[in-house]
């Protein structure tokens, strides 16, 4: 019985904490933030370019963390932590070492969130398999657990081992050896020293943590310019456009452009990307429509006159220019074609005396 209410009043005191029910400041965790690398990132030169066709090309969508234009994605699953007291323990000493250690988690994986699960601390216990301990975190939708053991210390004023594994969803099944720290007795009643002791086990799980969910691309190339494309309802942008990072699934591509027959298609994005090839079948009856309309249009432009090379002013002083080029080539060609001839004179030279 007293172990019963020792597990409520600790589940009770970690949902009321702040510090537990929301992401901490990556800054209080006592380790400097650091950004988890994606593999499928781009280089700053590409993201230069990547930027530059952005604007040539009038993506309307905000540019992601790979400097590409990106469609909404879903809140990344959590990792949750989940503590097991054995026997009984005093319920400061626990409250503050997990919230050091969530702290310590999201300030090693920025990647996606991580938060405690009270509500998993008794069904857990109850479990008699690793199975039924995976099942409990695949049902709280998170895609790792970090389980903090944490047994009573054997005497008084001893230390405390904290032992820490971090659990797959569904099989339950561990990532590495768990990491094991002793904590002091003096220790256990300094938020500040404990912080301190936890950062090395923290850092020796940190390169087994989940890493950020991939993103994958999606590359329309369109027959023509100037044609707008839209993904499951949300306008992307004016063609031509770079690829766009897009939740992976399938979706609902658009494209349009007026003089021409609209292409709508349903598309799968795998986790490697894909790329669709759209080509825009013209309507003739439409272009020729819109040819009449841009002519009209510049006909208003010029204030009612005609082009200059639709006026007859024009043609008639182009042709008086051509008659008398005519004219003038004829009368050359009639005087022999050699131009002017000059008329022959002798010159009387005196003899030499």
């Amino acid at each position: 019985m007293h172990k019963r209410l020792s597990l409520c009043a600790l589940a009770f005191v970690m949902a009321a904490s702040p510090a537990l029910a929301q992401p901490p400041d990556p800054a209080e965790a006592g380790a400097p933030p650091q950004t988890v690398e994606d593999p499928g990132g781009l280089s700053p030169e590409a993201a230069a370019r990547a930027a530059t066709q952005t604007v040539e090309g009038g993506v309307a969508l905000p540019i992601g963390p790979n400097g590409l234009p990106t469609m909404p994605f879903p809140d990344p699953l959590p990792i949750v932590v989940v503590p097991q007291p054995r026997g009984e323990l005093e319920g400061e000493f626990a409250v503050a070492a997990l919230d050091k250690i969530v702290a310590g988690l999201q300030a090693r994986t920025s990647a996606r969130p991580v938060r405690a699960a009270p509500d998993l601390v008794q069904p857990m216990l109850a479990c008699e398999d690793l199975g039924c301990a995976g099942q409990l975190v695949a049902g709280a939708n998170a895609v790792a657990a970090v389980v903090v053991g944490l047994p009573p210390p054997a005497r008084r004023r001893q230390p405390a081992e904290i032992r820490l594994t971090l659990m797959r969803p569904v099989s339950g099944e561990s990532v590495g050896e768990d990491a094991v720290v002793s904590v002091p007795f003096a220790a256990q009643q300094d938020a500040e020293a404990l912080n301190g002791i936890l950062q090395p086990v923290l850092d020796a799980l940190r390169p087994r943590l989940p890493g950020p969910p991939p993103r994958p691309t999606l590359l329309v190339a369109v027959s023509v310019d100037d044609a707008a494309v839209s993904l499951d309802g949300t306008r992307v942008g004016a063609t031509p456009l770079p690829p766009v990072e897009v939740p992976a699934g399938r979706h609902t591509l658009a494209i349009t452009r007026r003089g021409y027959q609209p292409f709508n298609q349903s598309v799968e994005v795998g986790l490697e990307g894909t790329r669709i090839n759209a080509t825009l079948e013209p309507n003739e009856e439409l272009l020729a429509e819109i040819a009449a309309e841009e002519e009209a249009a510049r006909y208003a432009s010029t204030g009612g006159r005609k082009p200059w090379y639709k006026r007859w002013q024009t043609w008639t002083i182009a042709g008086g220019v051509v008659a008398a080029a005519v004219i003038v080539g004829v009368a050359v060609a009639a005087s022999g074609g050699g131009g002017l001839t000059l008329p022959e004179q002798t010159v009387a030279v005196p003899p030499v005396q």
